[in-house]
């Protein structure tokens, strides 16, 4: 067993959101046998309102709301709304945005593969 420690460290993308946001990565992990990327935990707390400008992660993306209410919209149009428990999944190379609802704030778990890649959409 391999234990990682949290870097307490603000390392949010804030240029790509419309509004305030912080991440604290938690921990990186790659696996033998588990793919090319490795997975990487951060915890994301979101303004209310603010939203992600569009991107993908490349070995795809599991969002976990902690608490509050997400949104999220694929490159298609179609809009989700998540509360607290429910989980989102992306597919590798899936354009997507997220944030959190226009009336309140959202804290995630995003584990992702493969880092982001943001758009110019």
């Amino acid at each position: 067993m391999e234990v990682k420690r949290a870097t307490g460290k603000d390392l949010g993308d804030h240029d790509h959101f419309s509004g305030k946001m912080a991440s604290v990565p938690m921990a990186s992990v790659a696996m033998e046998g588990a793919g090319p990327h490795a997975a990487d935990f951060v915890v994301v707390s979101v303004d209310a309102g603010s939203v992600s400008d569009y991107h993908l992660h490349p070995g795809g993306q599991v969002l976990y709301v902690i608490e509050g209410q997400m949104v999220a919209t694929d490159r298609a149009g179609h809009e989700h709304t998540l509360d607290r428990g429910d989980v989102a999944v992306t597919a590798p190379g899936e354009i997507h945005m997220h944030g959190a609802a226009p009336d309140t704030s959202v804290k995630l778990l995003a584990v992702s593969w493969g880092g982001t890649v943001w758009t110019q959409d």
